[in-house]
């Protein structure tokens, strides 16, 4: 008896372990929508990673099957945003449960494009554009909920090597031509006042010399300390709009590298004390 009892026990632990671990059903946790240049843009928010299929059904149909995938009892279909673009409605059902079908009944004829935002949540993306607008070279994405995006930087070789050699933006080429104009401002300055400086002389050696007159020595000695100060000026304020040119590339630079490594808008606006609509202003202009 007590050896039936052992075998019975073995058996029973070695059933144990050959059968697979127990796993949850991912869920499917939100949805989110958001719309610019004419583009509509769909959020999917996972516990983990799904299989996905993709496939573009008659009467403009997009169909997304999510595999060993289910929605919680308390789930709600997130009704469509008015001011989309290329979604109309979208339906969500249960094929047994072996997988979740998501089905987006779209306004137009759209191309889409997927891709995966991030891991934990598993966040996946996917962009709709109409075939009929022309879209620019790589446009920057734009994700609903305002999350750091990749964009073209995030995979090119500048990036890899380390800080990014910034090509010369609108704010310092504006600061270069300010600078420049000043410059030529001040010296047109100095060629007008040795002129009147000049007249003046002449003037003074045709013309009877007033008692309360300057001697020319001392006129010169004005002059020249006029021309030094101007100088002077004229360097330190292209010297400021330099440094300033200079810092505002460095704020580009960090903000791009900062949205490389994932980090949100607002942290990144506020590591670099900016707001974020100047975040965002940068990595548009810079995209």
């Amino acid at each position: 008896m007590k050896y039936l009892l052992r075998a019975a026990t073995l058996c029973a632990l070695a059933l144990s372990v050959s059968l697979p671990p127990t796993t949850h059903a991912n869920t499917l946790r939100r949805i989110l929508f958001g719309s610019r240049d004419q583009s509509d843009t769909v959020l999917l928010e996972l516990d983990y990673a799904a299989k996905s299929r993709m496939t573009a059904l008659p009467n403009q149909v997009l169909e997304i099957r999510l595999e060993g995938t289910e929605v919680p009892p308390d789930f709600a279909t997130p009704s469509v945003p008015a001011d989309l673009s290329v979604v109309k409605s979208v339906a969500i059902t249960q094929d047994g449960d072996s997988s979740l079908i998501l089905q987006f009944q779209l306004s137009q004829e759209a191309e889409p494009s997927a891709w995966t935002l991030s891991a934990h949540p598993w966040q996946y993306v996917v962009n709709l554009v109409p075939k009929a607008v022309n879209r620019r070279a790589n446009p920057p994405q734009w994700i609903p909920g305002d999350r750091p995006i990749r964009t073209k930087y995030a995979d090119s070789d500048m990036l890899k090597k380390g800080s990014p050699s910034v090509l010369l933006s609108r704010i310092s080429f504006s600061a270069l031509l300010a600078a420049a104009c000043m410059t030529g401002a001040g010296m047109m300055f100095i060629v007008l006042r040795i002129l009147d400086r000049a007249t003046l002389k002449e003037e003074q050696k045709h013309g009877a010399e007033s008692p309360g007159a300057p001697p020319a020595r001392e006129l010169t000695d004005e002059l020249s300390e006029d021309i030094n100060h101007l100088m002077r000026t004229a360097h330190g304020e292209s010297n400021a709009i330099l440094e300033s040119a200079a810092a505002a590339e460095e704020r580009v630079r960090l903000v791009l590298k900062m949205m490389r490594e994932g980090r949100e808008v607002a942290s990144i606006a506020k590591a670099l004390e900016l707001t974020p609509d100047q975040v965002r202003e940068i990595l548009e202009r810079n995209s």
